[in-house]
């Protein structure tokens, strides 16, 4: 890749500038291909599954109001297709679990005893630590197939469901690699590799990645400041509680930084839960994932500002960390474990063994073998890729940014250098 950055390319590659302006050309011809309105997409996901029954319909406001950030921006004809699939698909999403929750309600009263959740912000080593828990038989993380496609397709065959399931999401990914190439180097996703749980957020369109990593501000401003999670919170255990029909008998390890900011409402649907937070030098985390998000801003607004996307993340990030602090002071010191970013990277193995005393977890016999083996086999799923950025380039200053953070920094004394 040539350039000094991982993501040097700005703008659309020319490819999706000739398939902007073919969805263009189609609306132009009464073709509806980008629509943002919320009504005709409720519709569409309705004709597509052919169910109506919505369950809570509070989730109407909150997508009525991504939809009105979206349409006051002017997007590329691209961007704008995109983003009415990823939403019907969200609307059919919750339609078809209201439908199997009707069908199947004994798996609403399975019990998701004491779930391990790995926050901190990205680029942390929560990766790392989430892949070496999982390999333990007793915890169960989520992949990437079964967290963007959380319903059956065909009930009756598990085997060829998982396949089928398997096989949509590929063709997302691909779709996905193709826009943003440079993802590969940064973290690559694969079909069974594990990943964030914020997608399981999605349908009831109360989700902060649409901020963070998307850029729609002005939806994220509403959100943090009217909105209580609770009922998000109940929607997403009941996704878990699905999933969870699968392998019942493990205990559920979930990971993703959006958490941070809604500590309450978690421990509210979850009092038993097992909290990892993982620290790192903030200039180094804010620096990293902006130009991580650089790529998503890249393809869903047409081009990117690097400042504007340094300022947007070292300011959402430093309001997570002052709620999440405050959060910890309500809710105990004892269901949090505190992981410092050098700890994961010089034995990261150590750092589970001391999770799992902490919170006095069971394992199998065999789990340390199984992570001394996965750390020194050579085909790691979190093996660190050539991602090269400038702090700079997004108009971070060390002094700063820290700053910034300066009472979490305190807090947690965490090493700046």
């Amino acid at each position: 890749m040539s350039g000094p950055y991982t993501v040097e390319r700005r703008e659309y590659a020319l490819w999706m500038k000739v398939a902007s302006g073919a969805i263009r050309f189609a609306e132009a011809l009464g073709i509806p291909a980008g629509y943002l309105e919320h009504e005709r997409m409720l519709g569409a996901a309705g004709r597509r599954t052919g169910l109506s029954d919505w369950g809570d319909e509070s989730f109407i406001e909150p997508f009525a109001v991504l939809c009105d950030d979206l349409r006051s921006r002017e997007l590329p004809a691209l961007s704008r297709f995109l983003l009415k699939e990823m939403a019907v698909t969200a609307c059919v999403n919750r339609l078809m679990s209201r439908d199997f929750q009707k069908r199947h309600p004994a798996v609403l009263e399975h019990r998701i005893e004491r779930p391990v959740f790995i926050l901190g912000f990205p680029r942390t080593g929560t990766t790392v630590l989430q892949n070496l828990m999982a390999l333990d038989a007793k915890r169960r993380a989520l992949p990437f197939w079964e967290l963007t496609s959380p319903l059956p397709m065909i009930e009756h065959d598990p085997v060829k469901d998982e396949a089928r399931r398997k096989a949509r999401m590929g063709l997302g990914l691909k779709m996905s690699y193709a826009l943003a190439p440079e993802q590969l180097a940064m973290h690559e996703v694969k079909i069974d590799t594990y990943e964030e749980c914020w997608p399981l957020f999605s349908s009831c369109f109360r989700v902060l990645n649409y901020d963070l990593a998307l850029g729609w501000d002005r939806y994220g401003d509403w959100l943090l400041r009217t909105q209580d999670m609770k009922v998000p919170y109940a929607e997403y255990k009941r996704s878990l509680q699905v999933l969870s029909q699968r392998k019942p008998d493990q205990g559920l390890l979930l990971k993703c930084p959006e958490h941070l900011w809604f500590l309450d409402a978690l421990f509210e649907t979850f009092p038993d839960a097992c909290v990892v937070w993982t620290h790192r030098d903030p200039f180094k985390s804010v620096a990293s994932y902006s130009s991580m998000v650089s790529l998503s801003r890249r393809t869903f607004h047409g081009g990117f500002e690097p400042e504007q996307v340094g300022e947007h993340i070292a300011s959402r990030f430093a309001d997570g960390v002052e709620r999440a602090m405050a959060a910890r002071e309500r809710l105990g010191e004892h269901r949090f474990f505190d992981a410092s970013f050098e700890a994961v990277c010089q034995d990261p193995a150590q750092v589970v063994r001391e999770v799992r005393a902490h919170f006095d977890l069971p394992h199998v016999d065999g789990a340390d073998d199984a992570m001394e083996q996965y750390l020194t086999s050579g085909s790691r799923k979190d093996a660190k890729g050539k991602h090269r950025y400038s702090p700079e380039r997004y108009g971070l200053q060390p002094e700063a940014t820290r700053e910034r953070f300066s009472g979490y920094i305190r807090r947690f004394d965490i090493p700046c250098a």
